[in-house]
């Protein structure tokens, strides 16, 4: 069980996967009374090519030299 490894009441973990589940990064099977996650490889991906695109220093520029 999830709670059960992390120093977080059910409710906070169930907020944080709802939160995960509703943006798409998990993805959830229920499985008799509880519900099995799984991490969305390909939406986790495009999320951090959009975070390096937005958060990526800036290439510095070459000079142009006249000489």
């Amino acid at each position: 069980d999830l709670v059960e490894q992390l120093p977080l009441s059910q409710s906070t973990v169930s907020l944080h996967l709802y939160r995960l589940r509703s943006v798409g990064l998990i993805e959830g099977t229920p499985y008799k009374t509880a519900t099995i996650y799984s991490i969305n490889h390909s939406k986790l991906e495009n999320y951090k090519k959009a975070l390096e695109a937005t958060f990526a220093k800036p290439k510095a520029e070459k000079q142009l030299s006249l000489f």
